[in-house]
């Protein structure tokens, strides 16, 4: 079976991939999780706090899995619509919801 190239028009392709991502006005990056990208909305999991409304980095590496190859390395721009801190043996993290405003 081939492998399905991944773009940013799929819908819901649930997948687990490791990304950075960066508060827009700093060059640090915080390693996360992301779980799921389709269209323009993108879900990962962090110990970094990303506050609703604020403006991100996400880089993402080439890699592939699960039959989805995401391709070249990306760098998207994108606003975060939702951040929801979760508490998991001991050890919090944060649920974030992106939308993607544009791929550079």
């Amino acid at each position: 079976m081939q492998p399905q190239a991944l773009t940013e028009y799929d819908k819901g392709i649930a997948y687990e991939v490791p990304i950075m991502i960066a508060k827009e006005d700093t060059e640090f990056y915080h390693p996360a999780r992301m779980y799921n990208f389709g269209g323009k909305n993108m879900y990962f999991e962090s110990a970094f706090d990303a506050r609703p409304g604020s403006d991100i980095h996400i880089q993402m590496d080439d890699c592939s899995q699960n039959g989805i190859v995401i391709g070249e390395s990306r760098n998207y721009r994108a606003k975060v619509m939702r951040c929801r801190e979760i508490l998991d043996n001991y050890t919090f993290y944060y649920r974030v919801n992106v939308q993607i405003a544009e791929q550079h």
